[in-house]
């Protein structure tokens, strides 16, 4: 009787659940497919839809206002408190633990690849960001614009903006200084001197 009545669930609201997965059982016509345990738990709001959770804990607290196509898969990943703020969208996580950070909302158009990637607290408006290998991005992120791609890339950048850096721990260093490019392990890392460009 538990799976007629999901199959039911399912088409009428056109979302996907899995067992104790999904609005903790409050189904509105969201087009949100859910999976694992907690996952979308509270995904109840009219303006959230699209998404997609797939794992433990995932999209767990996902409920605020203009919420939609978010894709995120990896146990516990997005699964902070943060993400019942609104105009969060657009965001792809792949990995465990992953962008589990707080959200100051107006977070969009983020790309977050790798276990325990950019797991800092986000504030509000830190979008278009692109972070690539485990511990990359992890700082308390305000600033948008950033490339990180390899292991702790850019793992302590805060507010500056425009950084791109390419190999492990590259620009690791940088906290505020904006308009940096570096390329190769430990390139621009702790110690190095960096100059933003205007």
């Amino acid at each position: 009787k538990q799976y007629q009545s999901l199959f039911l669930q399912m088409f009428i609201t056109r979302n996907i659940w899995s067992v104790n997965a999904g609005a903790g059982g409050n189904f509105v016509n969201l087009r949100n497919i859910a999976i694992g345990d907690s996952a979308l738990n509270t995904a109840n709001n009219s303006g959230t839809y699209g998404n997609i959770g797939i794992g433990f804990n995932v999209l767990r607290t996902l409920n605020g206002v203009s919420n939609y196509h978010n894709t995120v898969i990896g146990t516990s990943a997005a699964s902070s408190t943060g993400w019942n703020n609104s105009n969060i969208y657009g965001n792809t996580v792949l990995g465990a633990l992953s962008f589990d950070g707080t959200k100051g909302g107006t977070n969009y158009h983020n790309v977050i690849i790798g276990y325990q990637t950019a797991r800092g607290n986000w504030a509000a408006n830190a979008s278009y960001n692109l972070a690539i290998g485990v511990g990359a991005l992890n700082g308390n992120v305000s600033s948008s614009y950033l490339t990180a791609v390899g292991t702790e890339a850019l793992k302590s950048n805060t507010s500056g903006t425009n950084n791109t850096a390419v190999g492990n721990s590259a620009l690791g260093g940088v906290t505020t200084n904006g308009d940096n490019t570096a390329l190769g392990i430990n390139a621009g890392g702790v110690g190095d001197i960096l100059q933003t460009v205007s």
